[in-house]
């Protein structure tokens, strides 16, 4: 996605060129002012669309891998949680400070570099130095205030999960739903 960003730098630096060159080229009649709309659209998904496909491949991604790994709602949970809180982030970030700062060309490229580092990162430790299930379990993770519900709603009755402490299913085993419960639980 970051490459995708930092390759719409070049599709933007020539948008302007682009939208002169249609502007001068149509007549000015309805027939060319319809023209002029699909072109400038044309060069609005130029500038936007492969960055912004990337961007939206990436959470769907995330979430295949820890459904493959075998981590449970819980962390799936975590991962949307986090995509929105980024998402927030990055956009107060954007538009109070580094839009401001550094102007819209520059936000995109540290943008871009951030999301590249970060793949860099995510590469090194989906290979098996942090086990998926361990992040998304690891008490790093914010709690929210009203997160005790969630966690605490199989133990109220004394009926969590003893394979990995998460609340039990509705069902008669005392075992959650996730892939190493399964391996765990005792056949009927």
């Amino acid at each position: 996605m970051g490459v995708a960003a930092l390759l719409s730098l070049l599709a933007f630096a020539h948008s302007f060129e682009w939208t002169a060159g249609l502007v001068q080229s149509l007549s000015r009649t309805d027939g060319g002012y319809r023209l002029y709309l699909l072109g400038s659209a044309a060069i609005a998904m130029a500038v936007m669309l492969p960055a912004a496909f990337f961007a939206g491949t990436t959470l769907p991604l995330f979430t295949l891998a820890l459904l493959r790994s075998g981590a449970g709602e819980t962390a799936i949970g975590r991962l949307y949680a986090a995509n929105t809180i980024g998402a927030i982030a990055g956009v107060v970030l954007t538009v109070h400070v580094l839009v401001p700062l550094a102007g819209v060309r520059m936000a995109i490229v540290l943008a871009a570099a951030g999301d590249v580092l970060l793949g860099f990162w995510l590469l090194a430790h989906g290979r098996g130095e942090v086990a998926p299930r361990r992040v998304a379990d690891s008490h790093w993770w914010p709690r929210a205030p009203w997160s005790w519900a969630w966690s605490g709603a199989g133990r109220i009755h004394g009926r969590s999960c003893p394979a990995c402490s998460a609340p039990a299913s509705p069902a008669s085993t005392l075992h959650c739903r996730c892939r190493s419960c399964a391996t765990a639980r005792p056949p009927p």
